[in-house]
């Protein structure tokens, strides 16, 4: 279902409307202010340190993600996957988030060659323990040009409730000849702040 993005400001232009006349009209897409907002996940690989870590770290065909400064979507660097044959790339953010009061978003621009799936690491609240990683959607990126998503991730978390909380999981797999390629950048989690 189709939703408008929530943490934009409204693009208002003042023309006076004439008959059988044209105008053109580029919308600049504002966030709210920061005071509005409340970031759960933010990672744009400007850092060394990534809020990322790889979940299958050590076994056979596990991919690591790391920073390239070939070709980002903003700024310096973006984060650059490469999928081997039979390559399996896991991996979750390190910051945990619990279930916000409101709706809440992931942004994430992507540039590939193969499909990346997105879901959450689920977690009991009080003691952490890992109660499972579940993939809910799939993004199929251009490889030529950036892709930005906008996903409601709020339903995802309802659905499991208050007593979890979620890490953002990411995973794709390579295939069995061939090597493809990932490129993301701007990974964020977005909610409103608490007023």
């Amino acid at each position: 279902m189709r939703r408008p993005y929530p943490f934009w400001q409204f693009d208002t232009i003042k023309v006076p409307l004439a008959a059988e006349t044209e105008f053109y009209h580029t919308p600049l897409y504002t966030y709210l202010p920061d005071t509005l907002l409340k970031y759960l996940l933010k990672e744009d690989f400007e850092s060394p340190q990534l809020g990322f870590r790889v979940v299958n770290a050590g076994e056979p065909y596990a991919v690591n993600l790391r920073r390239t400064l070939q070709n980002p979507r903003r700024g310096f660097w973006s984060g650059e996957v490469l999928l081997e044959p039979n390559s399996d790339f896991r991996l979750e953010s390190l910051s945990a988030f619990e279930l916000p009061r409101e709706e809440t978003w992931l942004e994430i621009s992507l540039r590939g060659s193969r499909n990346l799936s997105i879901g959450l690491t689920i977690e009991e609240r009080q003691t952490g323990r890992l109660v499972g990683r579940e993939l809910y959607l799939l993004l199929r990126p251009s490889q030529e040009q950036w892709s930005t998503f906008y996903i409601p991730i709020s339903p995802w978390m309802a659905a499991k409730g208050e007593l979890f909380r979620y890490r953002l999981y990411l995973a794709s797999m390579g295939d069995t000849i061939g090597t493809h390629f990932l490129y993301l950048d701007d990974i964020r989690v977005i909610t409103f702040k608490h007023s």
